[in-house]
């Protein structure tokens, strides 16, 4: 694990868990002894515009929480993968849902598609659960924090309504990382 901060951008429209993703990473994070801060941005709209969870962390004291470029960009829908991809620093990862993302070549930037919409959709009837998909894809391909700290985080800060089908997706994501390894578009 690296010493230099590291910064993850959740990005995708209002509605679909970006900021709530980002938080269950900054905090369970915490729990493992990184610093951690964030940012967060809702488009004009609440749902339905563009929203961005920016997780920044580091060992050292962070004394500035905003993104300039990314490690990892998680993203969501084509309009921010579209405004975001240019953040991503090269060597960063960009991993988006390839249900809502038809990605673009970028240079030095390896990028892997997960069914995240989908594998929410055949699992709970609906796609509500897609972004605890991508959390649990990010962390099983990143290994920035462990999955038990992640399962623990969820049960004590995740909406009580949401716990058990988060956890069912978070063990989702973590199987779906297992075929990415490697694969770029």
């Amino acid at each position: 694990m690296s010493d230099r901060r590291i910064d993850i951008r959740f990005a995708g429209l209002g509605g679909q868990g970006v900021v709530t993703a980002g938080a269950l990473l900054g905090a369970a994070a915490s729990l493992e002894g990184w610093k951690a801060a964030g940012s967060t941005t809702y488009g004009s709209q609440a749902r339905g515009g563009t929203a961005y969870a920016d997780v920044a962390l580091s060992k050292e004291a962070i004394d500035f929480p905003h993104l300039e470029q990314a490690d990892y960009l998680v993203v969501m829908s084509q309009e921010s993968y579209d405004e975001y991809a240019k953040v991503v620093r090269p060597g960063g990862v960009i991993l988006f849902d390839a249900f809502h993302v038809t990605p673009k070549t970028i240079d030095r930037v390896p990028q892997h598609g997960v069914a995240a919409t989908r594998s929410a959709m055949d699992r709970f009837g609906n796609g509500q659960a897609a972004n605890i998909v991508m959390l649990g894809a990010l962390a099983a391909l990143s290994g920035l924090v462990g999955f038990e700290t992640l399962r623990e985080t969820i049960r004590k800060e995740g909406n009580a309504r949401f716990v058990e089908s988060n956890l069912a997706a978070l063990d989702i994501g973590i199987g779906l990382a297992d075929g990415l390894k490697g694969e770029t578009p």
